[in-house]
């Protein structure tokens, strides 16, 4: 190997966690010109789950069988495939409980999903420990499949061709007539399957299918009306039209709940931009219902309309809605030890009307769940445009800090200071019992607290060498892992901590 800087260096085996000797964790590793290195690694054994799925009485191959934590469902921790003999295996399962589930393919109906036998919900892995048993045992449902005609019509009576008959890719032809293959789980519900009729010019119809339908059944005739069509103008605060805004609706559902609004960007009809003079026309799914509006435009926030208790065509209510200019958020982003400036921070926004006031911003942007919607400047500052009226949580992430949230509501007065907390490192040596470098070895930091930058882990490199990283201020319980040493006792910052395994060196860790 050329001489220079080796980043990346791991080792794994079969039944077996990887294992990093070589990382972005532990710095990388400097190779001399001519020289060589004897790198070790430490392997922890991983756990197993073993077992048979069985549908009615036989073996079922070809079975999904996932393994899932019961507080992140996505993605699974592992998963595996069963044979002709119906059995799998999965290895190297985490430390930790786990929720298994098999997921059987049915001909022409539903999978079945089932849960082991067991009937517990989560089990705890155990790593080294025998192979867990998880077994799988279900009974088909039967299926039955109905072929279901009819004529799709207007109300003049005239054929309809080209109508969307549900989502299974059916349409009608020419004369309107169509036939629907439906697969059916027996015994069929009370409640009457519907199945969606739908075409770009008329509003939706729903088809029922009759309780109890075996076979063939011939439905007569469809007949969809033309839709509800709803006309008005969007303007601004001083009376002016408003040119590009965009304009949907909601099914208003009264008691039940609130709206079921539509996105501005989705496919199903009604969604619309106003024109140069502000109007607009929007045709919404149904032949009539009850409706509210909404209208939002660059830099305004946005309006609601009150319930439009729709009859049908011909008539076409006129509803005219006014945009108020839309909410900013401004503030810094600073250093909570010295209030100094924190350039290039990424700011989170999570509205509170849409997530619960427990989510945090800061971990929505970090997982990727949310956009990042502004950055500071030189000086720390940043803007947030487009806001409607209500409550939000603002969040901070930026290199080298802790991540900082705040709870607003719009409009603020005055600018906000999020005040990030600076991160620390810990670092050092772990020398073995007869005096030279532990490699490979876990290290681990912590001061018994639940916050971000808590705790730290790590791992020695070919020189013995760790760091860890991301800590907050504060006194650090630090140790190696299943080694049998003391604790040690040191500040966040430390770059000279020296731990040393005692004799007998125990290379065989948790």
């Amino acid at each position: 190997m050329a001489p220079g800087r080796l980043d990346g260096l791991i080792a794994t085996r079969d039944g077996y966690f990887r294992a990093e000797i070589v990382g972005p964790r532990s710095g990388g590793l400097r190779l001399p010109p001519g020289g060589s290195r004897i790198l070790d690694a430490a392997l922890r054994r991983g756990g197993s789950a073993r077992g048979r799925v069985t549908v009615d009485g036989l073996p079922a191959s070809g079975v999904r069988v996932t393994a899932m934590r019961p507080t992140l469902p996505w993605p699974p921790v592992a998963s595996a495939t069963t044979g002709t003999d119906g059995r799998f295996e999965m290895r190297s399962l985490l430390d930790e409980a786990l929720h298994f589930s098999a997921r059987v393919p049915m001909p022409g109906g539903p999978a079945l999903v089932l849960a082991p036998t067991t009937g517990v919900d989560a089990v705890q892995m155990a790593a080294g420990a025998a192979p867990l048993e998880v077994n799988f045992v279900g009974t088909s449902v039967p299926v039955t499949t109905v072929a279901i005609s009819g004529r799709v019509v207007d109300p003049e009576g005239a054929p309809i061709a080209d109508a969307a008959i549900g989502r299974y890719g059916a349409s009608s032809a020419a004369d309107g007539s169509f036939m629907l293959m439906l697969s059916l789980a027996l015994p069929i519900s009370n409640e009457p399957r519907q199945v969606v009729i739908s075409h770009r010019d008329f509003a939706y119809a729903l088809l029922a299918v009759p309780d109890g339908a075996r076979d063939r059944e011939d439905v007569g005739e469809i007949v969809l009306r033309r839709p509800a069509l709803v006309r008005g103008r969007i303007l601004d605060s001083r009376e002016v039209p408003i040119v590009g805004a965009d304009v949907w609706f909601g099914e208003d559902r009264g008691a039940s709940g609130g709206p079921a609004w539509t996105s501005p960007a989705s496919r199903a009809p009604g969604p619309t931009r106003t024109d140069a003079r502000g109007d607009f026309e929007l045709r919404l799914p149904w032949a009539s219902g009850r409706y509210r509006l909404r209208a939002r435009a660059a830099g305004h926030a946005t309006a609601e309309s009150a319930t439009i208790d729709h009859p049908g065509a011909p008539t076409i209510p006129v509803v005219d809605l006014v945009l108020q200019p839309a909410e900013v958020l401004r503030g810094r982003v600073v250093n909570a030890r010295t209030g100094t400036p924190v350039p290039g921070a990424r700011l989170g926004l999570v509205s509170l009307t849409r997530f619960s006031g427990a989510n945090s911003a800061a971990a929505w942007v970090r997982q990727g769940s949310h956009p990042v919607v502004a950055r500071t400047d030189a000086g720390g500052a940043f803007t947030i445009g487009d806001l409607d009226p209500g409550g939000y949580v603002v969040g901070a992430l930026a290199d080298g800090y802790a991540s900082a949230d705040v709870a607003v509501s719009a409009p603020v007065e005055a600018p906000l200071v999020l005040r990030l907390e600076p991160l620390f490192e810990i670092s050092g040596t772990v020398i073995a019992a007869d005096g030279t470098s532990a490699v490979g070895v876990r290290i681990r930091a912590g001061n018994g607290g639940g916050r971000e930058g808590d705790r730290s882990r790590g791992i020695t490199d070919a020189n013995g060498e760790f760091r860890l990283r991301g800590l907050l201020s504060g006194a650090y319980s630090v140790v190696a892992v299943g080694t049998g040493g003391h604790l040690l006792r040191v500040p966040a910052g430390t770059h000279d901590v020296r731990v040393v395994i005692p004799a007998p060196a125990n290379r065989e860790h948790e």
